[in-house]
């Protein structure tokens, strides 16, 4: 994940502090709930630490909610962590995501896809 920005951490803390008090929830439970240490939530709610989306997707899955109810940005950072592991593994390449981007579909020359730079 990209470092979140001041203005989202400030976002973050703010849900993750609301969302507690809505609860009822204090931190040691939410920590046991999420399997995160309770000084690392310290840190999160104090707004000392940045959490990886793994660690936003678990404190959500505490809280019971989605993951973009505590940080807005979520499924931008989802997308981008998705697509950076699809290249990695050689699902996606430069070629698929600038055809997406450009609103364009095409299959480039594999095993039963049409010719590269045909659109489909």
């Amino acid at each position: 994940m990209a470092r979140m920005r001041d203005d989202e951490l400030e976002v973050f803390v703010r849900q993750l502090r609301s969302l507690l008090a809505e609860r009822k929830m204090d931190q040691s439970e939410l920590a046991h709930v999420a399997e995160i240490n309770p000084a690392q939530i310290t840190r999160y709610i104090k707004g000392e630490r940045r959490p990886t989306l793994r660690t936003m997707e678990k404190l959500a899955e505490a809280l019971q909610v989605d993951p973009i109810k505590l940080f807005p940005g979520y499924a931008q950072e989802k997308a981008k962590e998705l697509v950076a592991e699809a290249i990695a593994k050689g699902w996606l390449d430069l070629l698929d995501i600038k055809a997406v981007i450009e609103g364009h579909r095409y299959q480039r020359s594999r095993p039963g896809r049409a010719e590269e730079g045909e659109r489909q």
